[in-house]
């Protein structure tokens, strides 16, 4: 396998379980999805990652403990914005991830992490 791009981050961010829907947090899951279902290729990109290497990358992040990702904004303005949002339609979630793995970093759109543990606030 090719050199990955692995950046580690510390976050609070937010997100609405009504928009992405809840659940959904299993890391070869999630990337299984975005990619292949979704087509978002921006995930390869930024990983410098290919396809076919999927799983072993899944492979490797969960033997070190990061089992699950999610996608956050890192302001509720952000989140609003960027899926025009009402303020009033949505319950506007805040997480916090303490060593976490960027998997995409879409700006405002929000960023894909990977995480071993991650506290509602």
């Amino acid at each position: 396998m090719k050199q990955i791009n692995i950046r580690r981050i510390d976050i609070i961010g937010y997100r609405t379980e009504q928009l992405y829907g809840e659940g959904y947090r299993g890391l070869f899951e999630v990337l299984n999805h975005e990619v292949f279902e979704l087509g978002n290729t921006d995930i390869l990109s930024y990983l410098n990652l290919s396809e076919g290497h999927i799983q072993d990358f899944c492979h490797f992040l969960m033997q070190d403990g990061y089992n699950n990702c999610i996608w956050l904004c890192k302001t509720e303005r952000d989140l609003i914005n960027s899926y025009l949002l009402e303020e009033t339609d949505y319950i506007i979630d805040e997480y916090e991830i303490i060593d976490g793995i960027i998997l995409s970093d879409l700006g405002e759109q929000g960023v894909l992490v990977a995480y071993r543990n991650i506290t509602k606030r």
